[in-house]
C-alpha cells in the first residue's frame, strides 16, 4: 500500500519496585502501534476515482507487550521467580462499518474507472505466558523446578470483492474470503539439576514436560 499519512508510536518503559532486599517486583511495556490511512496499490492510480471509491481507508498495526516478573529470595539456598507476561499484534485494513465496505471493488476498464470499496482484513493474535521457578541450592548441587502454561490464540477476518470489466460481456469477478480461529494452550513442568562434581567437572541433566492442546 503506497503511504498517504501513518504514525507510529513507539513506546517502552520499565518500572522496579523492590520491596525489600529479598523481594523485586518488575513491570515492562513496550510497543509500536501505528495507524493512519493508506492508498491501496492493487489499483492503477491513472484510473478515475468515483465518487464511492474508497482512496485512503484507514490502517492500523502493531504490537503491545506486557511483563510482570517478581524475585523471591526464601534463604540463601532457595530463590523463587514467577512471571506473567502478554503480548498482541493486530493488524486492520479498513473499517468494517464503512458504508461502502459492502459494495464491491469495481475496475471498468472501458473507460478507466474505479469505484466501490471491497476490502476488509483483521488479523489478530494473542500471547499470555505464566510460570512460576525455583531455585535450590544445596552441597553441590543446584536444582531447579518449575511450571509454566503458554496460551496462544489468533484470529484471522479477510473479506475482499473485485470486479473487472473489459466491455459489455466480458466480467471477472473475484471473491476470497477468509475466517478462522486457533487457540493453543501448552502446560510445561521441568526440573534439572546442575551437580559440581569437583572444581573442573560439572554435571547438568534434568526432564521437561509439555504437551500442546488445540
Amino acid at each position: 500500500y503506497k503511504n498517504y499519512s501513518t504514525t507510529t508510536n513507539l513506546f517502552a518503559g520499565k518500572l522496579t519496585w523492590l520491596i525489600d532486599r529479598n523481594n523485586k517486583i518488575e513491570f515492562v511495556g513496550f510497543g509500536d502501534p501505528t495507524s493512519g490511512n493508506v492508498f491501496p496499490d492493487y489499483v492503477p492510480i491513472t484510473a478515475t476515482f468515483l465518487e464511492d471509491f474508497n482512496a485512503s481507508p484507514p490502517l492500523y498495526s502493531g504490537n503491545l507487550h506486557a511483563i510482570v516478573q517478581g524475585n523471591h529470595t526464601i534463604n540463601n539456598g532457595t530463590f523463587l521467580e514467577s512471571y506473567v507476561s502478554f503480548s498482541q499484534f493486530e493488524y486492520k485494513y479498513n473499517d468494517i462499518n464503512s458504508p461502502t465496505i459492502d459494495n464491491p471493488l469495481f475496475y471498468d476498464h472501458t473507460n478507466e474507472t474505479i469505484s466501490g470499496d471491497g476490502i476488509f482484513a483483521h488479523f489478530q493474535s494473542e500471547e499470555i505466558d505464566v510460570g512460576l521457578k525455583a531455585s535450590f541450592q544445596f552441597s553441590n548441587h543446584l536444582l531447579k523446578a518449575g511450571l509454566e502454561f503458554l496460551n496462544t490464540s489468533s484470529s484471522d477476518n479477510f473479506d475482499q470483492v473485485l470486479i473487472d470489466k473489459y466491455d459489455d460481456s466480458s466480467y471477472v469477478k473475484l471473491s476470497l474470503v477468509e475466517v478462522g480461529n486457533v487457540i493453543h494452550r501448552v502446560p510445561t513442568l521441568f526440573i534439572q539439576d546442575s551437580w559440581l562434581v569437583n572444581p573442573f567437572f560439572r554435571i547438568n541433566f534434568g526432564f521437561r514436560w509439555n504437551y500442546v492442546f488445540m
